[in-house]
Order: structure tokens, then C-alpha cells, then sequence
């Protein structure tokens, strides 16, 4: 038990006073020399001995005061990641494996007064420490890290990623900068084939000093070309992604915008009919050969199916009848010259005729699916319609309008535009360095809707690389403030996004911010659940304190019980009629390796790690130096 006086040095300086009455008795006088030689000797050894046992006491009590905040540049920290003796590994910062003697140090140092425990000045002197055990020289306990009295650098495998991993930290506690830390050796790792891995970094904020050093981290492992920088605000510099490129049924893109509308419970009526207009217009589109897009299905949406429909029922009678024309001609004809059917649909009596003709002539076996369903939204009230619809114009209009549309619904045609199309897909096989800002910070909703279209757009890319894919590349995906694009597809990844080779790493305040997202506590579990790795940094929220504090697990610490008793004898109040006992004793009691009160102190930049359900680390995180070579969104290659 450290923490109590330090009487190894008693021990010391009383030897060191044998020490030196020995050598008075030498010099001074006339006494048998051999006996002063081996008191000599007996003093010097035990005196050597209890100052070594003195000095580990001060030593771990100096080190209570925390230690201060380190920085390292970035191509010291891509030497530390590419050392040999660490191949598949990656390094998380310094610190320790934390045991059970750390829980039962942290419980004795509780019940203590930091003050009383500062070592001598003598000693703050000769090893240059400093007097002072209150807060340490950051936010928080500094206290927690110095209860072993050495660390070293901290790894974690490569192969626990595919696990997926969580961090959870408040406000300010170190997460982005453990982000930084993570995703600049991703940048530099290959894998077995000795290729480069794809980073991709979806971050709701839009943090300007991550996406730099991305960017120079490519440069530094010669891989400046793969630099990808997409971000709303800033359409000049971005690239242009197509979320509705990859998918491997027609449905999969109804989904993903009708997950868009709002819904209390997500499978209203109005949910529903928007999910079913969007999967017919985007086959229509499929049918006539056209790539879906956010505009196309809106422009068909808001202003009417019409001119698709007449497309697709040209296209499947070319295809299937011959003829057609000659035989549909007295239809049309029809509308024509009756101009009041025509005021009852302002349709063009082309459409009108070929429609009438299709439902007339047409056999029901020769029918298609997709002109049918087409014909039933035409056929459909107009007003009624127009209810129903109410709640997706609002949505699409959100992803379309501006720049934002620009970005997300690529004009291929459009050879003038020097930035590039991407995809999902395409990232991947690419083998890119990816940075997606939504910027969330001053539009919540639509970084919010563009972030569960990308992520729908990777589950979906996910689900082919895993049925069909054959050579399978490590895809490590960072999910900064993952609450605010939380979804589904989402939680989909995380189950099953490993037999893809998907590895998630996400990042939240936290775990009440994924309940209220998601609208379900259930569903918070699934994604805590599926996450085998967690970093906890410092959290102030109760229900998060607990989560972590059941998945680090517990241990036993002991504790020493005070009894004491008085008893009288017979009725007689004499006090020598009376008898006592005092009674001592130690017993081991249940506790939890990283308690909720520890976790609510860490200073910044420290946290606990369990990796795959394995040790305890307690570490720490430098913070990665500006480089002295700056780059800007001017330096992309697309950019003029």
C-alpha cells in the first residue's frame, strides 16, 4: 500500500547513520578494523537496499501529478507504425495494462488526501519533479494515470478492427485527435498483398485540421493521387458522388430515399406511398435505360411521371410488338379530336392513346410489372397524390437544390466540369483516401440525409463485395459525431459489414445520443453491441459511465474492517464491571476494473481501451504537430 508513510526511508537513514559512525569509528578510533569492515558492509547493502524501496514509493507518488500533454510530429509517428516488431499492429499511445493492484491503489488513494502524499522537496529537487498532486497539468485527475509508476507505447492488432471499434468521450475529451491518430496509420498500412488499404472518413462536423493532415499524410506515403475531399460548403474543391450508383435490386433505391421522410413509427402511409412512386419511377428509369438519379426522381416526383411513362411504353413496344405504331395510331387519333377527354387529363393524347391502347390490346401475360405500376400512379387522383407525396417533396428538395444537387446527382454529360465522379464502389476498387464533410454543424437535416445515403450506398457495396467478391480489400471506414447519421444501414454494416472486409470505427458523446437518433433503445444496443472494441474517454453521462464501466468487467479489491464493542456486566454500572474488544480484519469485496467516478475524471487526451474483450490498456494520445509543409484545397489536382 503506497500511499502511506514512507518508512523505508526511516530504515535508510538509519543505516546511513550506521554508514557513518562507521567510518568515525576508522579514523577516530583504535577499535578492531575487520568488525567496522563488515558492519560497513551490512549498512551499506541495507542502506542501498531501503533508499531503492523509498524511491519506487516517491517515484509512483510524484508521478500522481499527471503528466502533460505530449506532441509528436508525423513522421515520427509513421517510423513507430511501421516498426517490425509491430507489423499488425496499431499503436494507441503510451501508457499501461491496467490490473486489479491499479483498482485497489485507486480505491486506498480515494479515501486520502492528494496533498499529504507530495514526496520531500529533496527529492522533487534531485529528480526535478514537481510538488504538486491536485489536478495535474490537464483537465481532469492526472492522479489516474500515474498510478503505475512507468508506461510504454500501447498496440492494439490490426485484426481486432475488423471487430469494429466504438469511442466514446464527451465534448473536448480527445476523440478527434484518436481519430487522427488511427487514420494516418491506416493511411500508411497495406495489406497481405502489400496494397495500399482504403480510409474513407465521414464526418458530420467537417474539421479542416483532420482533412489536412489526411492530405499530407498522403503525400508522405506517396500517395498524394488518392486524395478524395468532398464537402458541401465547399463545392469548387469537392468531387461529385453518385449515392444511387451501386446497388443490386431496383428496390435498394426507393429504400434509400424513403428512409429520407420522416416517420414516427417508419412504416406509415404516407412512408409507404412515397417508397412505392420513387421504386416505380426509378424502374421506369432502369426500363428506358436512364441512371437513377436525386434530380431525375425528383423532377419526375414533382412534376409528374408523364413523359417517363411515355418513354418506357415506347421502349417496351419497340422491344415486344411489331408494329405498334400503325396499330395504336386510331387511339391517339381519338384524343385528338375529343377535346373534352383531354381537358379531364392534361395529358398528351399521344400518352393518352398509347395508355389506352396498352390496357386495351395488350395481353395481361405480355404485360410488364413496371408500365402497369406506371399507369396506376398515372391513373391515380391528382390530389389525392399530391397529399400523399407532401412529406418526400421536402426531402429531395434538400438534396437537390444548389450545389449540394450538383454534388450528388453527377451530370456525366457535362465535360466542362473538371471534378470528378465518384462512387462507392469506385473508392474501393481505387484503393482511395476519402474525406466526406456533411456539414452538419449549421444544417443538421441535410447532412443528416446525405450521410444515410452514403451509408446506404456502402452497405449496399458491402452486401455485393460479400456474395460476390473475390479478392476482398480492407475497407476502414471512420465515422466521426456518429449519432447525428445514424440509420439502419448503419447498424447493417456493423452486423454484417466484416465478411466484406468493412472495418467501422465510430465515434459519439454518448450512448443516449444513439437512442434518441435511432428513436430506440434497442436499436442502440444492436450498435454498442456489435462493437467489440471500445475507447472510453472522459464521460460525465451516467448511462454511458455504466455501459463501459459492465464492458471493462470487475475484479476483487480488499478492504480492512474496524470492530469495536463495549459490554456491562450484570446490572451493577461500575465502570471496572465492564468489558470491550476491538477487532480487525481484511475481507476481498467485488468492484469494477474502470469505475464511473475514475471516468469522469480523465484528463484530456486519456482513456481506457478494451480490445476485443482482452487487457485493460490505460493509455494516452499525443497530439500530432502541425506540419511545417502546410497544403491546402488549392493543391487538389482538379482544382484550376
Amino acid at each position: 500500500m503506497p500511499w502511506r508513510t514512507v518508512y523505508e526511508a526511516f530504515a535508510a537513514l538509519a543505516y546511513l547513520l550506521c554508514v557513518m559512525f562507521c567510518f568515525w569509528a576508522y579514523y577516530q578510533t583504535e577499535l578492531p578494523k575487520e568488525p567496522i569492515y563488515i558492519v560497513l558492509f551490512i549498512s551499506v547493502t541495507m542502506t542501498y537496499i531501503w533508499s531503492i524501496r523509498a524511491l519506487d514509493i516517491w517515484k509512483l507518488k510524484s508521478n500522481l501529478v499527471g503528466r502533460k500533454i505530449e506532441f509528436i510530429v508525423g513522421g515520427k509517428l509513421q517510423k513507430i507504425s511501421r516498426k517490425v516488431k509491430h507489423p499488425a499492429s496499431i499503436w494507441i499511445g503510451k501508457g499501461f495494462i491496467w490490473k486489479p493492484i491499479h483498482v485497489q491503489r485507486s480505491f486506498e488513494l480515494s479515501k486520502r488526501d492528494l496533498s499529504l502524499l507530495d514526496p520531500p522537496k529533496l527529492y522533487s529537487l534531485l529528480f526535478n519533479k514537481k510538488v504538486s498532486n491536485k489536478t495535474g497539468s490537464q483537465r481532469g485527475a492526472g492522479w489516474i494515470h500515474g498510478l503505475e509508476k512507468s508506461e510504454c507505447d500501447q498496440y492494439i492488432k490490426v485484426d481486432d478492427l475488423d471487430l469494429h471499434t466504438l469511442i466514446l468521450g464527451t465534448t473536448g475529451s480527445g476523440k478527434t485527435r484518436l481519430f487522427e491518430l488511427m487514420i494516418q496509420q491506416a493511411i500508411n498500412r497495406v495489406d497481405e498483398n502489400k496494397q495500399p488499404e482504403v480510409v474513407i472518413v465521414l464526418d458530420p462536423k467537417g474539421d479542416s485540421v483532420l482533412r489536412e493532415r489526411m492530405q499530407v499524410e498522403c503525400q508522405r506515403a506517396n500517395r498524394e493521387d488518392a486524395f478524395l475531399y468532398f464537402h458541401p460548403a465547399f463545392p469548387r474543391y469537392s468531387i461529385r458522388i453518385d449515392p444511387l450508383k451501386n446497388w443490386n435490386r431496383a428496390s435498394e433505391i426507393a429504400s434509400r430515399v424513403a428512409a429520407l421522410v420522416p416517420s414516427e413509427k417508419g412504416d406509415d402511409a404516407f412512408k409507404s406511398f412515397a417508397w412505392r412512386a420513387i421504386d416505380l419511377i426509378a424502374k421506369g428509369l432502369i426500363e428506358v435505360e436512364e441512371r437513377p438519379t436525386l434530380v431525375k426522381l425528383r423532377r419526375y416526383i414533382e412534376g409528374g411521371s408523364d413523359q417517363l411513362l411515355l418513354q418506357t411504353l415506347e421502349s417496351f413496344c419497340n422491344k415486344n410488338i411489331e408494329n405498334w405504331e400503325i396499330r395504336v395510331k386510331p387511339y391517339i387519333e381519338k384524343y385528338r379530336n375529343t377535346a373534352r377527354e383531354r381537358n379531364q387529363n392534361k395529358a398528351s393524347p399521344e400518352l393518352l392513346g398509347i395508355v389506352q391502347w396498352y390496357k386495351t390490346e395488350v395481353k395481361n401475360e405480355d404485360k410488364s410489372e413496371v408500365i402497369d405500376g406506371l399507369i396506376s400512379m398515372f391513373d391515380h387522383n391528382k390530389e389525392h397524390y399530391v397529399k400523399m407525396i407532401a412529406t418526400l417533396l421536402p426531402v429531395l428538395q434538400m438534396v437537390t437544390s444548389g450545389e449540394l444537387g450538383k454534388l450528388l446527382s453527377p451530370d456525366t454529360d457535362d465535360h466542362d466540369d473538371p471534378r470528378p465522379i465518384m462512387d462507392t464502389a469506385k473508392m474501393i476498387n481505387g484503393r482511395y483516401v476519402v474525406y466526406i464533410g456533411l456539414d452538419s454543424l449549421p444544417d443538421p437535416t441535410v447532412g443528416a440525409a446525405a450521410g444515410l445515403l452514403l451509408l446506404a450506398d456502402f452497405a449496399a457495396v458491402a452486401g455485393s463485395i460479400y456474395n460476390f467478391g473475390t479478392k476482398k480489400i480492407p475497407i476502414n471506414l471512420y465515422i466521426d459525431e456518429a449519432s447525428e447519421i445514424v440509420n439502419d444501414k448503419m447498424i447493417s454494416l456493423l452486423n454484417k459489414g466484416r465478411g466484406a472486409k468493412f472495418r467501422l470505427v465510430i465515434a459519439s458523446q454518448t450512448i443516449a445520443d444513439f437512442e434518441s437518433k435511432t428513436g430506440s433503445e434497442s436499436k442502440a444496443r444492436m450498435i454498442l453491441g456489435n462493437t467489440n472494441n471500445i475507447f472510453a474517454l472522459r464521460t460525465r453521462d451516467e448511462k454511458t459511465q455504466s455501459f463501459i464501466t459492465e464492458s471493462m468487467g470487475t475484479t476483487q479489491i480488499k478492504k480492512i474492517a474496524h470492530r469495536q464493542n463495549t459490554n456491562a456486566i450484570g446490572m451493577d454500572k461500575d465502570i471496572f464491571n465492564t468489558t470491550g474488544g476491538y477487532a480487525e480484519s481484511m475481507e476481498d469485496e467485488n468492484a469494477v476494473m474502470v469505475s464511473t467516478d475514475i471516468l469522469g475524471k480523465l484528463p484530456d487526451l486519456e482513456y481506457f481501451c478494451s480490445a476485443a474483450g482482452g487487457e485493460i490498456v490505460k493509455g494516452r494520445i499525443p497530439i500530432i504537430k502541425p506540419e511545417s509543409k502546410r497544403v491546402s484545397l488549392e493543391d487538389l489536382p482538379w482544382v484550376n
